[in-house]
């Protein structure tokens, strides 16, 4: 007779996902061996659960990152969306997008 098979709630699953646990996180939680766990996210429903709670969990950091609203994140979230640069290509007499934000902030005139 072999053991019984490992128990993975999903629910627990899609939790543990979405607040973007290692996979050997997730197997500590369940009380397997991380190879078992891995094991499982190869079935496609446990894959499916699992890859959900993942989406989950960055849209929950990204959210969290536009609320923020620092000029720090602000900066990062330009460059990282808008496509700005420290430094614009070609252009030695344009200001960085960190100076052109600042600048605005304080009612500055070009």
């Amino acid at each position: 007779m072999g053991r019984r098979p490992a128990a993975i709630d999903l629910e627990a699953l899609e939790k543990l996902a979405a607040m973007l646990c290692t996979h050997e996180e997730a197997a500590g939680y369940f009380d397997i061996a991380r190879e078992t766990f891995t094991r499982k996210l190869r079935q496609k429903r446990y894959r499916d659960v699992w890859e959900r709670g993942q989406q989950k969990g960055r849209i929950s950091i990204r959210r969290k990152q536009f609320q923020k609203n620092t000029d720090a994140m602000l900066i990062w979230l330009g460059k990282q969306y808008l496509g700005q640069r420290d430094r614009p290509d070609g252009d030695e007499n344009s200001r960085s997008a960190a100076e052109e934000y600042l600048r605005r902030q304080k009612g500055d005139p070009l």
